[in-house]
């Protein structure tokens, strides 16, 4: 926890909400580094006055935590994080559940978040007794789900956006699991150091995307570096072609890549079958399993940070090994973070009982906590402190080796073989 006096907030109008994202965002200070008149994100949020109207759902027969985001196993982007979280509720139940009732999970979502979703969202935290919001699956849907919760005191655990303005906004009820995009650019920057060079940074632009790939590019530049040449691209459409002829003419050492998980993975692609073997620090989503399906074994030289660090053996490897039973395929990064977050909730609740403000308490009183994806500790703003744990590459049979990057920090002709220096094999 930070050492700083509690600050009590309210539910802030949308003036106050934006002088907070202002006054909190990394890039606030301006590029000299200068220390800022005043940072919110070293201050400790506490909301004493959120259960004054009455915030326990009482004689309730089950307890409902609300889902927002996809509710099909099929589903491409969210399917392994829904059964991640059903798991999770399954295996709450199987132990008493919360004084013998059990837990549900009461999914909202469409392909239109920002259309029918937040429509779909807003009736269900307003009309069915939900105690907790989980979801959602990146950061654009996270600030939406963060909006509706904002004016109804319902907790927020958001298990894989790493978008840090979901806590800038000042909500003391939103709780984010994963690293933040600060400590990834962070680690990002630091790599770049190694090589010694100004790497060509490319980013498609997605909301995510341009947020991280903002926060890179300033911290290369806190390193004392900076970027040759930054490029963009659209997701999800055959729309960079140009770019990578920029990149096969400039035959750069180092290629940064923020960009989602398919579109990192075509992008990958077309730069190795155009013959470029720069080496490639990616984003997080590049340790996703439908990174590695789509990348089609251009993983050589491609290298990205670890948001998982190492949990409870046992533990993860019970859900390892169920998950692979019901998915045919082990958990990746956003699995084991779900499982975590959907967990952690459950636990909040056996401490508070169906209560929101007692939730937020309890999921406040129970860091630091580790589960089967590391160790989560909130921050002032509940973000988790932790930032990644290492580095990591694919190889050829769907595994995530860890890597040291020391030993790869090299021109790119000598990462055109498999060069991965004391990498151990990671599930």
């Amino acid at each position: 926890m930070s050492g700083s006096a509690p600050t009590r907030c309210r539910s802030l109008p949308a003036c106050s909400a934006g002088l907070w994202l202002l006054l909190a965002w990394p890039g606030a200070a301006g590029a000299s580094g200068a220390a800022p008149y005043l940072d919110h994100r070293s201050r400790e949020l506490d909301f004493t006055e959120a259960g004054a109207g009455g915030s326990e759902i009482a004689g309730v027969d089950e307890v409902c935590l609300g889902w927002f985001g996809p509710s099909d196993p099929a589903d491409p982007v969210g399917g392994d994080l829904w059964m991640a979280a059903c798991m999770a509720v399954e295996e709450a139940n199987a132990t008493g559940g919360w004084e013998g009732r059990p837990f549900r999970l009461t999914p909202r979502w469409s392909e239109n978040p920002w259309g029918t979703g937040v429509g779909s969202l807003f009736r269900m935290v307003y009309d069915e007794p939900v105690v907790a919001l989980l979801g959602s699956m990146d950061g654009a849907s996270t600030h939406l789900a963060e909006q509706v919760v904002a004016k109804a005191g319902l907790p927020l655990v958001s298990p894989v956006s790493t978008d840090d303005s979901v806590n800038f906004a000042g909500v003391s009820w939103v709780f984010s699991c994963a690293p933040g995009d600060a400590m990834v650019a962070a680690s990002l920057a630091g790599a770049v150091a190694r090589w010694r060079v100004e790497p060509f940074l490319v980013n498609t632009t997605d909301h995510d995307s341009r947020v991280l790939a903002r926060s890179v590019a300033r911290a290369i530049e806190v390193e004392g570096r900076g970027v040759s040449q930054q490029l963009q691209f659209t997701p999800g459409g055959e729309t960079f072609a140009a770019q990578l002829r920029q990149l096969a003419s400039a035959r750069p050492d180092l290629v940064v890549l923020i960009a989602g998980a398919e579109d990192s993975a075509r992008f990958v692609r077309g730069l190795r079958r155009m013959g470029v073997t720069s080496a490639v620090l990616g984003s997080p989503g590049m340790g996703s399993r439908r990174f590695f399906t789509a990348v089609d074994g251009g993983t050589d030289g491609v290298f990205f940070p670890l948001l998982v660090a190492e949990g409870e053996g046992g533990r993860r490897e019970a859900f390892t090994t169920g998950f692979a039973a019901r998915t045919g395929h082990e958990p990746d990064f956003r699995a084991l973070l779900t499982y975590d977050a959907a967990t952690l909730l459950v636990c909040a609740v056996r401490r508070a009982g169906p209560d929101r403000d007692g939730i937020r308490r309890a999921l406040r009183g129970l860091s630091p906590w580790t589960g089967v994806a590391g160790r989560i500790e909130w921050d002032g703003l509940g973000r988790n402190r932790r930032g990644p744990v290492g580095w990591g590459r694919w190889n050829g049979d769907g595994r995530i080796l860890v890597c040291d990057l020391d030993g790869v920090a090299a021109p790119a002709s000598s990462l055109a073989s498999d060069a991965t220096p004391g990498g151990r094999q990671r599930r």
